[in-house]
């Protein structure tokens, strides 16, 4: 087991103090005049949130990555399970690579919860006419039904939490001849909840995060804020435990706003789907559906950094490893003064290093390809511990110095 207590330069977060005193009776030649009391502005009241990464440990050994995530102090990871992997031919399940993920976070060596994230349909179970070349629904809910009620049993108290299906507002993900449509997906996420909640009544259910796209013709994607309050008309509140959301700051630190800039990088202004603030757009369509009863879960968090950018992502060049580090930090701290946000998941914590892995997932990935760590590693890593990281911890540095590469 990994015995690494990193540790942080940064103090752990906590609230500014509120406290004010009354100054002494001031002097003055009016003394019958009572003395004007002086009251400190009130900090936000700040709430527990629990953060996580979305990693990659299919086909892996695990350990390195687990060891990293726990040096950082999180409480979650989140793995995407693509369905034909496990089920490439119907009725015919394949765990043994999942059963390598999940056995060492049942041994007790690790404090880590499981968000699995559900997604790829295999294409046994595809309609006809479907783009094979992108996922997207199945012909039939009942099969998808069946694999999560297989998965859940199989994964009983292993498993803590489902994501179903994320950015189903985006035609790449969503690719159907029937198109994108929220009332389609509110259809699966009903059969997705019964499915895992018979087969474990206390794994949550989280709706698929949206894309945080620009795209709005209901073709190609749709706005995630239009998409959620689509998916609640038809229902889909009675089948979630969470409301899932995907956020992508672009080339914005994670205080602005569409009306409110502090930043003079050009382009990506003006709409939700560039700031990390979305969230809050998004939580304004739960209430205006009376939903505050369920949290909001954030699961997928990032700010790409990469020069030359990857192609379609000319924001990641705007950004260098120091302001994604800050964007990170920045964000973790934001979501503290939310208490309707009970989960933040960093987008990724090491995809850069798996097999066939592109730039995309390189840009906002906290380690490199080559093992090193980027300095979101080290910032979350010190936001998240009270004490000092060991001199061979500097941005750069090899991840074999803290025992974190195979």
């Amino acid at each position: 087991m990994f015995l690494l207590m990193v540790g942080l330069g940064l103090a752990a977060c906590s609230a500014p103090s509120s406290a004010g005193s009354a100054p002494s009776a001031l002097a003055t030649s009016a003394p019958s005049l009572p003395p004007t009391a002086v009251v400190a502005p009130t900090a936000p009241a700040l709430h527990t949130v629990s953060y996580g990464a979305h990693v990659g440990l299919i086909g892996i050994d695990p350990t390195p990555i687990l060891n990293g995530v726990t040096a950082m102090r999180f409480e979650w990871i989140a793995q995407t399970i693509y369905w034909r992997d496990v089920e490439p031919s119907q009725g015919q399940y394949a765990w043994d690579k999942l059963d390598a993920v999940v056995a060492p976070l049942s041994s007790g060596n690790y404090s880590l919860r499981l968000l699995a994230v559900v997604r790829g349909t295999p294409d046994w179970a595809r309609p006809a006419g479907a783009d094979l070349t992108r996922d997207g629904p199945p012909t039939d809910n009942a099969a998808l039904g069946e694999f999560l009620h297989a998965l859940a049993g199989r994964y009983t108290g292993q498993v803590a939490a489902y994501e179903i299906y994320p950015e189903a507002n985006d035609a790449r993900h969503w690719a159907s001849p029937q198109g994108i449509s929220p009332q389609a997906y509110a259809a699966l996420l009903q059969t997705a909840s019964t499915s895992i909640r018979s087969a474990d009544p206390l794994a949550i259910v989280v709706s698929g995060g949206l894309e945080p796209t620009d795209v709005d013709d209901g073709l190609n994607a749709m706005d995630p804020s239009r998409f959620l309050g689509a998916m609640y008309a038809a229902g889909a509140g009675q089948w979630l435990d969470a409301v899932g959301v995907h956020l992508d700051g672009r080339n914005n630190p994670p205080s602005d706003t569409p009306q409110m800039t502090t930043t003079p990088k050009p382009g990506f202004k003006g709409l939700w789907a560039y700031y990390f603030r979305n969230y809050e757009a998004l939580h304004a369509v739960m209430a205006a559906n009376g939903d505050y009863r369920h949290p909001m879960w954030l699961t997928g968090v990032g700010w790409a950094s990469a020069a030359p950018p990857p192609d379609g992502m000319p924001y990641a060049a705007d950004n260098t490893e120091d302001e994604q580090a800050g964007y990170l930090v920045g964000a973790a701290y934001q979501v503290r003064t939310q208490p309707y946000v009970q989960v933040m998941i960093v987008e990724n914590f090491n995809l850069s290093v798996l097999e066939g892995a592109g730039p995309r997932e390189a840009a906002y990935s906290l380690i490199r390809p080559d093992w090193s760590a980027r300095p979101a590693f080290l910032a979350l890593a010190k936001m998240r511990q009270a004490d000092v990281l060991p001199a061979s911890a500097e941005s750069g540095a090899p991840m074999a110095n803290l025992g974190l590469a195979p």
